[in-house]
């Protein structure tokens, strides 16, 4: 208001600086403003219109040039405000980007720090699994050179029997711990693959317990299974492997009193318990006993106590399964380890007949057998083994020499050694035999570790189907299931 207040009584160069001075004010109120173009507007506004109207009155003849001037700065000083506006929403907008990209950089910081820490952590256990397995890699090579040594001196009759037994013995070392090798390896690499059917957990844990009983009774144990019916929809294979592993620690470590198996159905869930009397577990080393190699008190590696991977396998084929597993022990009480999985709500309609066991049959009852393996040795050892179980044998070490062997008749089992000499391959093999003379039953062998459980054979007018798949150095005991499973019943 200081415009009509004053302007009349002064001079004409005070009324022009009066007029900068109200002028520049709407100016500094942009700049403090400068976030609402509504407040801009009306604050321009409230002191133009009293200029312009003091002007007007005082001079008649400069209303027009005073009101255009007034609505003109008012105009430009909008047009600033909502400019002034934009350029403080992109500040603002670039402060936000900014402050998000510190955060994704201090985000990726952080796990690329996790990441290296996980890695020097697998680094230092891959250095640790190895130093393990090199020493007890060694020692069972240097107890056969020696009993090799010892066959090859022509010893008696007597000595080469314990020297048989004591080769068996080692083997079965050798095959427990490159299994357990194999199996960590596929499992930490990430290259397991689970294979998922429905199946009767009952069966399978009744199968495992008919297996270990006989050695527990020998070991002057008491062995009791109490088992529920409990269908899942999970991996046979691993479940039979984590609780084979199981039972084989309890049979270890228990000197005396009982072993027992139970499954029971606890809700939507199947829970799979092994307990023993044996020594325990204490406390602060219960985590430590799913480490790689880890044993309590077997400081001294004694082979006969296992090789420390069994453990550590169980952990992570649970985990793989999506299952759950607890330990509970106390020191000279023994201990429980529960498994828990999920059940099926209904009872397949379409239940599958179990395999037969090879005490159900005959046993091999001259069933014939072709062997396809470009080692040697590994052929005329399968001949011999299979030879031993009633099988008719017939082994070659080249592809091209199959052909002739079908021409004659396809064999009941083909067992093909998936990787052959040079650019050759059992599955080719196979494939090529399918589409001449139909399916047949197929069980192919592979040294390679991250091979799949099974192979899917599709040939020309041959529906596709599975093959299973076996990994070196084989079990005899789990080859035995194997053939009978595919031509035993």
């Amino acid at each position: 208001m200081a415009a009509p207040l004053f302007l009349g009584s002064l001079e004409p160069p005070r009324q022009a600086l009066l007029t900068c001075v109200l002028c520049s004010l709407p100016a500094i109120g942009t700049i403090v403003a400068a976030g609402s173009r509504l407040y801009v507007l009306v604050y321009s506004a409230g002191v133009f219109v009293p200029v312009v109207i003091a002007w007007s009155t005082r001079y008649p003849g400069l209303a027009t040039a005073a009101a255009a001037s007034g609505a003109t700065y008012v105009i430009v000083l909008y047009l600033a405000t909502v400019e002034s506006s934009r350029m403080l929403a992109r500040s603002f907008a670039i402060r936000q980007e900014r402050d998000r990209m510190v955060k994704d950089l201090e985000r990726s910081n952080q796990a690329i720090h996790a990441a290296v820490a996980q890695a020097r952590r697998e680094a230092s256990a891959r250095a640790r699994v190895l130093a393990a397995a090199s020493h007890d890699l060694r020692q069972p090579l240097h107890a056969l050179s020696l009993y090799s040594a010892v066959l090859s001196s022509q010893p008696s009759e007597e000595a080469q029997r314990e020297a048989g037994m004591r080769i068996d013995q080692l083997v079965h070392i050798l095959g427990d711990l490159l299994h357990g090798l194999l199996d960590l390896s596929r499992i930490s690499s990430g290259e397991y693959i689970v294979v998922r059917e429905r199946f009767d957990l009952r069966a399978v844990v009744e199968s495992i317990c008919a297996e270990v009983e006989p050695s527990a009774r020998s070991k002057g144990l008491d062995f009791d299974a109490h088992l529920e019916t409990a269908w899942i929809d999970s991996d046979q294979t691993a479940i039979s492997r984590i609780l084979r592993n199981l039972l084989d620690n309890a049979l270890k470590y228990t000197a005396s009193g009982r072993i027992g198996v139970r499954l029971a159905r606890v809700g939507s869930t199947a829970e799979i318990a092994v307990i023993d009397t044996g020594p325990g577990i204490p406390e602060q080393m219960q985590g430590r006993v799913f480490e790689e190699f880890f044993q309590i008190a077997n400081h001294g590696r004694d082979r006969a106590k296992g090789v420390g991977l069994g453990l550590t396998i169980v952990k992570r084929l649970v985990e793989q399964i999506g299952g759950s597993l607890s330990l509970d022990s106390t020191t000279g009480a023994g201990c429980t380890f529960c498994i828990r999985l999920a059940c099926l709500t209904e009872v397949p309609a379409d239940t599958p007949r179990s395999a037969a066991s090879a005490g159900d049959i005959a046993f091999g009852a001259g069933r014939r057998v072709v062997v396809l393996d470009d080692d040697e040795e590994i052929a005329r050892a399968m001949v011999a083994l299979l030879s031993l179980w009633g099988y008719a044998v017939e082994a070659v070490t080249d592809a091209q020499q199959v052909g002739p062997l079908f021409a004659r008749g396809v064999p009941d089992l083909l067992i093909a050694d998936l990787r052959l000499g040079g650019e050759q391959s059992g599955l080719d093999v196979v494939n090529a035999l399918v589409t001449s003379h139909g399916d047949f039953p197929v069980l192919f062998v592979t040294g390679e570790a991250s091979a799949p459980p099974t192979l899917w054979i599709s040939a020309r007018g041959v529906k596709a189907c599975e093959k299973p798949v076996m990994c070196k150095p084989l079990d005899q005991a789990a080859l035995r299931d194997a053939i009978v499973r595919l031509v035993g019943a």
